[in-house]
């Protein structure tokens, strides 16, 4: 009896493991078909977003990357033009009507933006990454057509501009720092002639390059950017009417310079 007992429970074994094992197929299959329907629903509103961006500009679009869409009642894209993968913005459709709405002439703006503000520190010997933002300017007013940063500040008057600036942790022991950084923000308000502001983060010199390369891939900048990164010190600076908010001796002191 007791042999028998125990062919039974082997067989009863043998039925869970197989039983199991179907489960585990049966998992599998609709997980891959889950993910192959996630996939082409994918590459179906990437070719609808890069079709109504080129409709509506006249040059080729490159969907990058499919964003959130779960309880959003639209799609998130992130996309470059064709041409040029450097630069990137946000598109987001929505599900009910198909209506698009891009950030693709703000980033145009704010790139130009970024440049100037490059090139001010670059002068005085510093090297940063930038993202910078338009303030004061609802960007449905845009349409479809590029613009010059020169011709936005003369046609839509902007109350200013916002930026991140990411500048190496090495930088605060250079004594001279506050005077530089002074007579750098003097040098980007003479050229914008409106406000501008920003938030500077001093990046471990090991780390800079790395994040200097996720932030130009980023179309946004939120509060999680800076997580992974050994950030030193952060502080806010700005100018506006040819007065920078702070001293070249509070900027040495923020920074820990003796």
């Amino acid at each position: 009896m007791r042999i028998c007992k125990h062919k039974k429970s082997v067989k009863r074994a043998d039925l869970f493991s197989g039983l199991c094992k179907r489960a585990g197929v049966c998992i599998l299959a609709i997980s891959l078909l889950a993910s192959i329907g996630c996939t082409s629903l994918n590459q179906n509103q990437a070719a609808e977003i890069e079709e109504k961006l080129h409709a509506k500009y006249g040059i080729d679009f490159t969907v990058t990357a499919i964003g959130d869409r779960i309880g959003t009642g639209s799609v998130k894209a992130y996309c470059s033009p064709s041409d040029d993968k450097s630069l990137v913005f946000e598109a987001r459709m929505k599900n009910s009507d198909s209506s698009l709405f891009d950030t693709y002439v703000p980033r145009l703006i704010g790139r130009e933006v970024e440049e100037l503000i490059k090139k001010q520190f670059a002068e005085a010997g510093i090297t940063v990454e930038v993202f910078a933002e338009l303030s004061g300017v609802d960007y449905s007013v845009f349409g479809a057509k590029e613009i010059k940063l020169s011709d936005f500040l003369s046609d839509y008057e902007p109350t200013g501009f916002t930026s991140d600036i990411i500048m190496e942790s090495s930088c605060a022991e250079d004594t001279g720092i506050g005077e530089k950084l002074v007579s750098i923000y003097f040098g980007i308000y003479e050229q914008l002639n409106v406000k501008f502001a920003s938030e500077i983060h001093l990046i471990s010199d090991d780390e800079f390059e790395k994040c200097c390369e996720k932030l130009q891939k980023s179309p946004t900048l939120n509060d999680t950017f800076f997580m992974d990164y050994s950030v030193s010190n952060t502080f806010l600076l700005s100018c506006e009417e040819n007065k920078v908010s702070k001293s070249e001796e509070e900027i040495n002191s923020i920074i820990h310079v003796e």
